[in-house]
């Protein structure tokens, strides 16, 4: 954050003030997750910009905003970006409308893939990972470009389903916004399917024992980054100020998290427990591991004294 002057000065020393905004829909219908993308795109006098913030799911804080040039609209141009596209291509396929998706390619790719290839493909993929649940922009590497009639600009978008991920490659045409290449790509083996987790019942066993101050218990299930820094010791003095424990429950504090190859497999949940002492609400962050039932992370914020 401590770049976001010089960069906003940029902008306004780039094209002039700035005339008009909008918050771009979220990328799917994607729940609440422990970090959030949400895209904002400004018009000023001469140019365009997109600002992409990037907000904390738990404190609500913005951590990082990044600003992205986008290409000036043309006269009689395309008046959505490239990721506009990528979008409305990948919300097509989540309903089966693959006339839609075919209509945005160029003509190569249309005799490539048409409608009942790109059909056939989809229901290939959907009959091993499920129905289609939410979407993201990923990375990966660039699909291969040969010799183009304009400037050509590529796009990844990581699909979540109910049994797995899969990755959406897309190599548009910018100016004309269609596409010229598109490709389903698999993942890595251990990638592909979600393990089962039982977070839950870690974080219930968790909170009893703080509430029993069972604090061996407690710290059991903590995973080695954690042990260090949540001692018994620490756990037992953080929660004496606050009194017995006299109620609780729990909320789900995120979606499933996961890191995309070619980064270690992660699969994360989130939960929130809120606590009531005598003296204060408190509200417990825990991270857990879904293949191990580790708790990785678990932070404190009160709320009420």
């Amino acid at each position: 954050m401590a770049n976001f002057a010089r960069d906003w000065d940029s902008n306004l020393a780039k094209f002039g003030a700035l005339k008009k905004w909008r918050i771009l829909p979220p990328l799917g219908a994607t729940p609440v997750s422990d970090h959030q993308r949400r895209s904002v795109r400004l018009e000023f006098e001469t140019g365009r910009s997109e600002a992409m913030f990037y907000v904390n799911g738990r404190t609500q804080e913005i951590e990082t905003v990044m600003f992205l040039d986008l290409p000036p609209v043309l006269p009689g141009g395309p008046t959505e970006t490239v990721s506009d596209g990528a979008r409305a291509v990948v919300e097509s396929l989540s309903r089966r409308d693959f006339a839609a998706v075919v209509a945005r390619f160029d003509a190569a790719a249309k005799e490539t893939l048409p409608s009942k290839k790109l059909a056939a493909e989809w229901d290939s993929q959907t009959a091993k990972l499920g129905k289609m649940e939410t979407f993201t922009f990923g990375f990966g590497a660039p699909m291969e470009q040969g010799p183009a009639a304009e400037p050509q600009e590529y796009r990844v978008l990581l699909l979540s389903f109910e049994h797995g991920w899969l990755q959406v490659r897309m190599l548009f045409n910018a100016n004309s916004q269609t596409v010229s290449k598109f490709g389903f790509l698999s993942p890595q083996a251990w990638w592909t399917a979600k393990p089962a987790s039982n977070s839950e019942a870690t974080v219930t066993a968790l909170v009893k024992a703080m509430k029993d101050r069972d604090f061996a218990a407690a710290t059991s299930k903590f995973g080695a980054s954690l042990k260090p820094k949540m001692t018994q010791q620490k756990l037992a003095t953080d929660l004496a100020e606050f009194g017995p424990l006299n109620a609780w429950h729990l909320e789900p504090s995120g979606s499933r998290d996961v890191a995309e190859p070619p980064a270690p497999p992660m699969w994360n949940d989130y939960w929130r427990a809120v606590l009531d002492f005598p003296k204060a609400r408190v509200h417990a962050f825990c991270t857990v591991d879904a293949r191990t039932q580790e708790i990785t992370d678990m932070s404190f914020e009160v709320l009420l004294r």
